[in-house]
């Protein structure tokens, strides 16, 4: 005799959120055999949308109070954009920039550096990741940016060079990037607490390199500015 298959309680939201997103993939046009259709459980979406807007991102505006830098979520309205990211559970995530003060009046590129900090959190762990480049002239001593490169403390976690075309006026560049990330899972509900204030140990490093960095771009030929520049990302971009 045939069983009735008994139906799972989450089956109604998951159906509901795929048929939901393939509707609106279909009326933007975008909809295909290929297409690949993100969904999660409502209410913990709105929860972490929630704990972003509310506390998450009022956190890092306060670890900047007092500070020379300024977090730039890089939206109209100066609140972070949200976007759900693929993963066994549901996540969501945003993006931020770190700038000097002394930069903010500038366009994006024209700094001497680029700063992205993203923050993931799900309802039990979160993920922190800094993305940094270092803008070099063209003309820099290759010998000297080998010394950089081939850094051995870097060793796990090295760091990439690559060209960028100037464009718009801007001259051709050398980017060192820099990349590091940390995260961790709890048992229990996720301690915000925990993670604002391993962030803001972080940025406190991010502090003194770009202090460092903006220094060296007045005098790209100095080696002690060179040096310190490479002590600052010893500290904040380790390779354990």
């Amino acid at each position: 005799m045939a069983t009735r298959r008994t139906k799972r309680s989450q089956d109604g939201w998951a159906h509901a959120e795929l048929d939901n997103a393939i509707a609106q993939a279909r009326k933007a046009g975008t909809w295909s055999d290929e297409a690949t259709v993100v969904i999660g459980n409502p209410s913990c979406r709105e929860e972490l949308v929630s704990w972003i807007h509310e506390r998450i991102w009022p956190g890092v505006l306060r670890m900047f109070n007092g500070t020379e830098l300024v977090p730039d979520p890089v939206s109209a309205d100066g609140r972070p954009q949200i976007s759900q990211e693929w993963m066994l559970e549901t996540s969501m995530s945003f993006v931020f920039l770190v700038r000097s003060i002394e930069d903010t009046g500038a366009a994006i590129g024209d700094d001497p550096y680029f700063c992205r900090i993203t923050i993931q959190c799900r309802p039990r762990s979160f993920f922190l990741q800094t993305d940094f480049y270092i803008h070099f002239p063209e003309s820099f001593d290759m010998a000297r940016l080998k010394d950089l490169l081939g850094n051995p403390r870097f060793v796990g976690n090295p760091p990439k060079l690559s060209y960028e075309t100037g464009h718009g006026g801007h001259p051709d560049i050398l980017l060192v990037g820099f990349h590091f990330g940390s995260g961790c899972g709890y048992p229990g509900i996720l301690p915000l607490e925990t993670m604002l204030a391993e962030l803001a140990e972080h940025v406190n490093y991010l502090r003194r390199l770009i202090r460092a960095v903006r220094q060296l771009s007045a005098d790209y030929d100095s080696e002690p500015y060179l040096r310190a520049v490479v002590r600052e990302l010893e500290k904040c971009f380790p390779a354990e």
